[in-house]
């Protein structure tokens, strides 16, 4: 379980510190903490941009285009100085070594980086963990990190709870569900993945037997997707926990999904 896992070392982070306090998922309580007030601060988009030049920066244009040779990105990266190369740089020589989980949680990392993350991620052949909670990914990152699991065959636990994934990223998650057979443990609670978005990931969720732990809370899903957890549930005997608290389900779709839940060992928090 996540809650036992102890984050890889990280390299030291530069410049000053965030104002706003990265906001940790509760491991006991079916509610997630409120989120405080406050912005985080807009990083910039570029690699090479210096640490001068990263205040007041507007948020980073798409980046789903862009193209990259990985073992040529690793000698760039070192020989910038910024804190998202120091990241990047910092994951892809550990995801390439033996080191098979690490943790990124509440670095401020932003869709340009969560993309290169994601190209570097559906070539690595090591990483079984990858926590990417309470950042700032986007859609741009979330695309890139489920085209990534089309192909990447080891990792096994991905947690991007508490980012800015919206209806693109649910809908590339859900299509990467229906071919990927290694992750077992999928986290997306607190995003904006929307209604749409939401019944498509459980319909592929559906029919995929790997999941074990999946986790959708607070992300707008609605009866159309409560209604295909409830059959879900009665076809599906793998998942052992699964979070869908904080959406719009009405009191009788809510009452289906605990009736389909009846009698099995799962951890549903509804």
């Amino acid at each position: 379980d996540k809650d036992d896992e102890q984050p890889a070392k990280e390299p030291e982070e530069k410049g000053k510190k965030r104002s706003k306090q990265a906001k940790p998922e509760p491991k006991d309580e079916p509610k997630e903490q409120e989120k405080k007030g406050g912005k985080r601060r807009a990083q910039a988009s570029e690699c090479d941009e210096s640490e001068g030049q990263r205040a007041k920066v507007e948020e980073p244009e798409p980046v789903t285009q862009i193209d990259l040779d990985p073992k040529a990105l690793l000698a760039e990266l070192k020989a910038k100085e910024t804190e998202r190369c120091s990241y990047l740089s910092y994951f892809w020589e550990r995801a390439e070594s033996a080191t098979d989980e690490l943790t990124f949680s509440g670095k401020d990392l932003d869709d340009a980086t969560g993309v290169i993350m994601g190209k570097l991620l559906a070539i690595n052949t090591n990483l079984i963990s990858l926590d990417l909670d309470n950042n700032r990914l986007g859609d741009e990152a979330g695309i890139a990190l489920a085209e990534a699991l089309k192909t990447n065959t080891t990792l096994k636990a991905l947690y991007l709870y508490n980012n800015r994934l919206g209806a693109a990223a649910g809908m590339a998650f859900a299509d990467a569900l229906k071919t990927n057979k290694t992750l077992t443990r999928f986290n997306l609670n607190d995003n904006h993945l929307g209604a749409e978005a939401g019944k498509a990931i459980v319909e592929a969720w559906k029919a995929n037997m790997t999941i074990t732990d999946l986790r959708l809370a607070d992300n707008q899903l609605d009866d159309k997707a409560g209604r295909v957890l409830a059959e879900a549930l009665e076809t599906n005997t793998t998942l052992q926990r699964l979070y869908v608290y904080g959406n719009e389900f009405s009191a009788k779709v809510t009452k289906a999904i605990h009736l389909a839940a009846k009698g099995r060992e799962l951890d549903l928090r509804v």
